[in-house]
């Protein structure tokens, strides 16, 4: 049961068919909370917890521990430090927040690793008629042996529900490198990296230049360069499939450190997304799963697709897409 895809009726809808689906591919739901709206899923040393207001947006936390059902989400051990609110309005320090407007979902897509390496969770969610929402929660694929891996990352495209209907494509905020510089997309956990800062155990995917603040242990948290349209791999998303040959480019998401204390700074390669890949969708039909090398993606845009983007008012993401592995 790797791989998931039906309707939801509404957020909670969803949740409860996200926390069934992590329970049968072997997660812990530590706390499913329709009351109150939380859920906390655990899986060896992947900690994450939801919180959702049933009408327009759904944050996500992470933490390296649970405490217990009646502990806030953003208050578990070692919390991230997202920005989240976890009740009243939304606010404009969203840390790493999924947004859904709908509360009748045209489809969602669960995928889960089985029995591999890294453990995960990607969720889709098109929540109208092509218009896509990505989440998604794990371990990354290391490159190297170091402390941590564990991530969680969200969907934001914008500061607010209104600004989403004049959306722009600078706002594309998702692994991302050039979102809205007070914007961040989602943390990793690391320890004892390269001049990180003593006891610090999260770093921030997002601007190179955005404010990072403090982790739930008031401990400043590292800076990430996450890799849909930041680094070099992100230019394989322009790469069209070429026809003659029947090329259809696939890049992984790769994620860096980045230290500033040397000069110039120094880059440290973190790992990959597990199966997930980068890929220009212009001709591709979104949510068709196609053969490539043996293996079954499923490819999304990432937010819209609209060829060729044109700047307009509306969401569109032109030709950017996300390719999922489907395990089964």
């Amino acid at each position: 049961m790797a791989y998931q895809t039906g309707t939801a009726s509404s957020q909670e809808d969803l949740m409860d068919k996200l926390q069934t689906f992590a329970a049968a591919n072997g997660w812990t739901v530590d706390n499913f909370d329709t009351s109150n709206d939380k859920l906390s899923l655990h899986k060896g040393s992947i900690y994450v917890h939801f919180h959702w207001d049933n009408a327009s947006w759904i944050g996500i936390f992470q933490s390296l521990g649970f405490i217990s059902t009646g502990t806030g989400v953003g208050s578990h051990t070692d919390d991230s430090g997202n920005l989240c609110a976890e009740t009243g309005a939304i606010s404009s320090a969203v840390g790493h927040k999924v947004w859904l407007l709908e509360q009748s979902y045209t489809a969602y897509h669960f995928f889960e690793n089985g029995a591999g390496a890294e453990d995960y969770i990607h969720i889709v969610v098109e929540q109208d008629a092509g218009v896509f929402r990505h989440f998604s929660f794990g371990k990354i694929t290391k490159f190297n042996d170091f402390t941590g891996g564990e991530y969680a990352v969200g969907h934001y495209p914008y500061a607010t529900i209104s600004q989403q209907t004049a959306y722009s494509n600078t706002r594309m905020c998702l692994w991302d490198a050039h979102c809205s510089t007070s914007t961040i997309m989602g943390y990793v956990h690391l320890e004892s990296m390269p001049n990180q800062a003593s006891g610090g155990k999260w770093g921030c995917i997002g601007d190179p230049t955005a404010a990072r603040g403090n982790d739930g242990n008031s401990i400043a948290r590292a800076i990430v360069l996450g890799g849909v349209r930041g680094g070099p791999y992100s230019q394989y998303s322009h790469r069209q499939i070429s026809g003659a040959q029947a090329f259809i480019p696939f890049a992984p998401i790769p994620l860096w450190y980045i230290d500033t204390s040397p000069t110039p700074d120094h880059a440290y390669l973190l790992g990959y997304v597990p199966n997930v890949r980068i890929c220009n969708i212009t001709n591709l039909v979104e949510g068709v799963e196609i053969t490539y090398g043996g293996d079954t993606w499923i490819p999304f845009p990432m937010i819209r697709k609209l060829i060729p983007y044109d700047g307009t008012a509306g969401y569109q993401s032109g030709s950017y897409g996300i390719a999922y592995k489907k395990v089964t």
